[in-house]
């Protein structure tokens, strides 16, 4: 019972840190973003930046069945490691995880 005590206030006690962190201003470096990738401005991390480039924005650019297309394709492509939703298993062992992860 003082093991689970323990834990708990643990816990608590980082869960009420970290939010005096936001609170104030000061969040820890591993919360942060990573930096911004090279030749990547502020603008291009705006959709608008990528909205503006396309010459009919509201027009979709390719037609449902050309998507259909092209995540058939994706899903035999062995090197992507894509796969449906709704194929995958609700419930995982720590191995499966891991081999997945490798």
């Amino acid at each position: 019972m003082l093991l689970y005590r323990s834990s708990t206030i643990t816990k608590l006690t980082a869960a009420i840190l970290f939010l005096l962190f936001i609170i104030f201003g000061h969040v820890p470096q591993a919360f942060t973003a990573s930096p911004r990738l090279p030749n990547v401005t502020a603008e291009m991390e705006r959709p608008e930046f990528w909205i503006k480039k396309i010459k009919d924005p509201t027009h979709p650019l390719f037609t449902f069945e050309r998507i259909q297309k092209i995540n058939e394709e994706n899903l035999k492509r062995q090197d992507l490691g894509v796969c449906r939703i709704k194929d995958l298993k609700e419930d995982w062992s720590r191995e499966e995880i891991l081999s997945l992860l490798k």
